[in-house]
């Protein structure tokens, strides 16, 4: 029951810390550093009612439209990874077992 209520809890309170947490790094941006708190608490439910609206057409019409925007960010992930794998070669310590024992 534990293991249950932790699995729910846990289902209930990421979506919107992830939510937020994306709203709330709009302040980097000069354009939107000046974007309120009251602003941003009116955003995110807005954001996750649509999601949550989507839904229940089915999680293939969700995966269509953010497999592209998934895609390019991990291609991104790998371009620059393989950029910058060779600026210090103690990266490749990670392979070694002995590490993680």
């Amino acid at each position: 029951m534990i293991g249950g209520a932790a699995l729910l809890a846990d289902g209930m309170i990421t979506p919107p810390i992830s939510v937020t947490s994306a709203i709330e790094g709009l302040r980097n941006i000069e354009a939107l550093q000046n974007i309120s708190d009251k602003s941003i608490v009116l955003i995110v439910p807005g954001i996750i009612t649509v999601l949550f609206f989507v839904h229940q057409f089915g999680t293939a019409s969700i995966g269509k439209f953010f497999s592209p925007v998934m895609m390019t960010w991990f291609c991104m992930l790998a371009v620059l990874g393989c950029l910058h794998i060779f600026d210090d070669f103690a990266i490749f310590k990670a392979f070694n077992p002995w590490y993680a024992v």
